[in-house]
């Protein structure tokens, strides 16, 4: 065992060193025996007297603001004896922290910060450039930006590591930052051979802390890994240097494009994306021409405020100008979960399907469609008539069309009026609660599988702890795992020859370089038969479970939404068309008498004139006929004719086609949120946007038959079907005008933080808005406008 000589830090006071923390290229970190809460570090070289008169100088400096956030060194650590020269330095020791890579690394985050959610990486990052600030504001650069220098606590807390290898600028001297991580570095540093000697600034930082901020709020994706769209390779380094973002609006023109299932600029705020395309742009070079992170702070804070919960996963939570969760897609596209699975569902909603049943039974089943009234036995009034023959073709044609009506109406009971989409949708029901029974079952087989295949797991988990960022593979450098990283392959686990066919870059040298250290970890793997099944596998079978279970209840519970509708639907069809053909067969009736009466073979009584009284809307009402004088002139009683079988007939108005009713005064109106879709007003359809006449504050949503509240409301209760009841919600954000909310009194409209409306005094029919920093716009485009919002 090598035995060291003793050490003293500036005071005299010895320093008994420890067991060995960790060890890196520049030196070795120990624990202090007689001081917890401090470490030291230890150089592996004997220091120049410029660096050891550097860590002299900046413990000097240390100030409560840089020992909070940072290992600052403290005191320098000399040789007791002999020549006195600096070894090293002592300096805070930082407990209940992990790589930031660790975090936002999808996979490691499971293990690592299994309860961070969204909200957590968005603090993490805000505290990351808080961090940033302190260094930059007492006048220091930390120059090497990286990932490996930035630790996070389990309450989101941050700390930097690696300070002595910031560029320290302290009474007029300046010691520099000789060292620089690719990955990490604005274009302008891209292609220096050697940091010795170059002056770096705090906007050289400030490219890092936006490419540290982005892979935390983007599941570690690199800004400027993505998909090149022209010949030739695209190394990440030269993406850099010519300032190709990936995700960023001028992406196209620059022929690039974003990884797979990646989040975009849409799933954060207007005002971080805005951050984002100043730092990475060709504007960010110039001097102070980056987002500074102070910026970043206020902006991030912002984001945090404007999210809201997926109704699917409670663990999503995503950027509320968004309709639709982001997170579901990007985990139903990789296979992948980003965040841990919150399980809503049977016991915190109160679901069970007993319950749930019993609401599918007692909806109406409209059940086959009853028959049509029969025109069989109907009571037609006729009488005598002088002029009868002559109206005959009239009541001829009268009743040819009352026939027609007839059958069109036939026609249309047939189609309207059947239960099969009810029938069909009780069906699904009938399915998906077959399949939710099965659950526990599907949960057991699929736990006895685990048992079954041990070693595959054992070995899988096994290479899942083999990171790719801490390995040395033959040409794959930072940028290359970088890159892989934004394609999902974090670990031996994940390489496999297709997935690494699918990444920018990767040729058959460099494949075959990662098989083989695949390969080389799989050699390492030992089978342990007494280890039971690892719980990863099995938390992996629950969430998968649950996740179906949720999915499930939520697709009963819109069957159910559809099925009562549809028998609705159906019921109010028959009611309407059934009142239609009861006076359709009164009609039909009439006009077969009438046309009897009329008929040549009618009797005429000699010496009488006769007056007929038809009594039916196809002929039109009432005929008079006057008579000749006569002794024994007499009206002769009206006398009912029954009519005799006959075949159907249509009814004497028109028929209803889909969603169309009458109104009160009896004429045809669409149903609520149709439209007529012609001129000759037959048929209809649904329209987007449209108010409600029977809700007030509800419009047609973009799906048919279905309702949402209208901008700036929401339901009163969401949980109840066929309550239409809204109210309004002060701070809600507008759906038609970017960047404005509700107000605390119902129908105002006001800015959203940060921003204030173009014309002041603010008038109801101008809803633009414009950002109280709006400047920041100017420094991507200085010749574009005030943005404009479109007006109501």
């Amino acid at each position: 065992m090598q035995t060291r000589p003793p050490l003293i830090d500036s005071t005299g006071r010895s320093v008994q060193l420890g067991p060995q923390l960790g060890s890196g290229g520049e030196g070795a970190v120990f624990e202090i025996r007689d001081r917890s809460d401090q470490v030291a570090k230890l150089y592996h070289k004997t220091l120049e007297p410029e660096k050891a008169a550097k860590i002299a100088t900046m413990a000097k400096a240390a100030s409560e603001r840089l020992l909070k956030l940072t290992a600052w060194p403290t005191e320098p650590i000399r040789l007791a004896s002999g020549s006195g020269a600096v070894v090293g330095f002592t300096m805070p020791k930082i407990t209940g922290h992990k790589h930031a890579f660790s975090l936002y690394s999808p996979k490691l985050r499971l293990q690592e910060f299994p309860r961070a959610n969204w909200p957590f990486l968005i603090r993490s990052a805000a505290n990351a450039a808080r961090a940033f600030a302190v260094i930059h504001e007492s006048g220091h650069v930390i120059g090497d930006v990286n990932h490996g220098n930035l630790f996070v606590g389990d309450q989101a807390t941050v700390r930097l590591i690696d300070c002595d290898s910031y560029q320290i600028t302290l009474n007029g001297s300046r010691w520099f930052c000789e060292v620089g991580t690719p990955t990490h570095q604005p274009p302008e540093l891209q292609n220096v051979r050697s940091y010795k000697g170059r002056i770096r600034t705090p906007n050289h930082d400030n490219f890092g802390l936006a490419v540290i901020i982005f892979q935390m709020l983007f599941m570690a994706r690199h800004p400027f890994s993505g998909r090149f769209l022209g010949t030739g390779e695209m190394p990440m380094e030269r993406a850099i240097s010519e300032y190709r973002f990936a995700y960023g609006s001028n992406a196209a023109a620059m022929q690039m494009q974003p990884p797979p299932a990646s989040l975009g600029l849409s799933g954060v705020t207007r005002d971080v994306a805005l951050l984002f395309e100043r730092a990475f742009s060709r504007q960010g070079s110039q001097p102070n021409g980056r987002p500074t992170a102070r910026d970043w702070v206020a902006a991030l804070q912002h984001l945090e405020a404007h999210l809201k919960k997926c109704s699917v996963n409670p663990a999503h939570q995503f950027v509320d100008s968004l309709a639709k969760c982001p997170w579901c897609d990007i985990e139903a596209a990789t296979g992948v979960p980003l965040f841990q699975f919150v399980f809503v569902g049977s016991s915190q909603t109160r679901f069970t399907i007993a319950d749930f049943w019993g609401k599918v039974t007692s909806v109406c089943n409209p059940g086959p469609s009853p028959a049509l009234p029969s025109v069989v036995g109907r009571v037609a009034l006729v009488g005598g008539s002088s002029r009868i023959h002559s109206l005959k073709k009239d009541i001829e044609k009268k009743a040819a069309d009352a026939r027609t009506r007839w059958q069109n109406l036939q026609n249309n009971w047939t189609t309207y009026t059947s239960a099969k989409d009810f029938d069909e949708l009780f069906v699904e029901l009938q399915n998906l609660r077959t399949q939710h029974d099965r659950l526990p079952q599907k949960r057991l087989q699929a736990l006895h599988q685990l048992e079954a295949n041990r070693h595959k797991l054992q070995l899988n988990t096994f290479l899942d702890s083999c990171r790719i960022s801490h390995a040395r593979i033959t040409g794959v450098g930072d940028a290359r795992k970088a890159t892989l990283q934004s394609y999902g392959i974090e670990t031996a686990a994940d390489i496999s020859e297709h997935r690494v066919q699918l990444v920018p870059g990767f040729g058959p040298v460099a494949a075959k370089n990662l098989r083989e250290w695949r390969d080389e970890q799989e050699r390492r793997f030992r089978f342990d038969p007494n280890k039971g099944v690892d719980q990863a596998a099995k938390n992996k079978v629950e969430r998968e479970i649950l996740t179906e279970r949720v999915e499930l209840e939520r697709k009963l519970n819109e069957a159910l939404s559809k099925l009562t509708v549809s028998s609705n639907h159906v019921l109010t069809r028959r009611r309407t068309l059934l009142a239609q053909a009861e006076q359709a067969a009164t009609d039909l009736a009439q006009a077969e008498g009438d046309l009897r009466v009329a008929s040549p073979i009618s009797p005429v009584v000699p010496n009488k004139w006769w007056i007929m009284l038809i009594s039916a809307v196809a002929v039109g009402g009432l005929i008079g006929v006057s008579t000749a004088p006569s002794p024994q002139q007499t009206t002769p009683r009206q006398q009912p004719i029954r009519s005799p079988a006959v075949a159907p007939v249509p009814p004497s108005r028109p028929t209803l086609p889909p969603h169309v009713e009458m109104d009160p005064k009896g004429q045809r109106q669409p149903e609520d949120g149709y439209d007529w879709s012609d001129a000759n007003r037959t048929t209809v359809r649904w329209i987007s946007g449209k108010a409600s006449w029977k809700n007030h504050h509800v419009v047609a949503s973009g799906t048919e038959g279905k309702w949402e509240p209208e901008d700036g409301y929401e339901w009163t209760n969401p949980d109840r079907l066929g309550d239409k009841a809204v109210r309004w919600t002060p701070g809600s954000p507008s759906s038609r005008y970017p960047n404005v909310v509700a107000a605390t009194m119902e129908g105002q409209w006001r800015p959203a933080d940060a921003y204030k409306w173009v014309v002041n005094p603010h008038r109801p029919d101008d809803m633009r808005v414009i950002a109280t920093n709006a400047w920041l716009d100017q420094l991507i485009k200085p010749s574009a406008p005030a943005m404009s919002m479109p007006s109501p």
